[in-house]
């Protein structure tokens, strides 16, 4: 069912917390995203996985990847030569991405090679 339609939700229920933490551990070693899968009740703590799957831990796995996604973010506005706080916020991640990163990937890709009125090409401002 994951596998044909990926916005499905889906609930399991077991007789024991032994046999949904078995199929926890299955569906993991299958490579179901994390990320989407909650263990609620007292079996979770039982999980012999590296991951916590209780609702603190995918909360905490969330915040944890979001950091990483905005310090890339500010990685690549660093790169970029632009000296907003590109990364700081969901916010200003998405308002670069809008005000920033689009119209140079369009201007680059639209093989604009006009110069501008300093002689500038569109390749060179988008400066990849």
């Amino acid at each position: 069912i994951l596998r044909n339609d990926e916005a499905s939700k889906i609930l399991v229920v077991a007789h024991s917390n032994a046999a949904l933490n078995d199929l926890f551990e299955k569906l993991v070693d299958r490579g179901v995203e994390p990320r989407t899968l909650v263990r609620l009740g007292a079996g979770a703590r039982e999980l012999s996985l590296e991951e916590s799957y209780s609702p603190v831990g995918r909360v905490d796995a969330n915040l944890e990847r979001r950091a990483q996604l905005l310090e890339e973010v500010q990685r690549l506005a660093h790169a970029l030569q632009v000296r907003d706080a590109a990364g700081y916020t969901c916010e200003t991640a998405h308002y670069f991405d809008v005000a920033v990163l689009t119209p140079r990937l369009d201007a680059y890709f639209r093989h604009d090679d006009d110069d501008d009125d300093n002689g500038v090409t569109a390749k060179k401002k988008a400066s990849f």
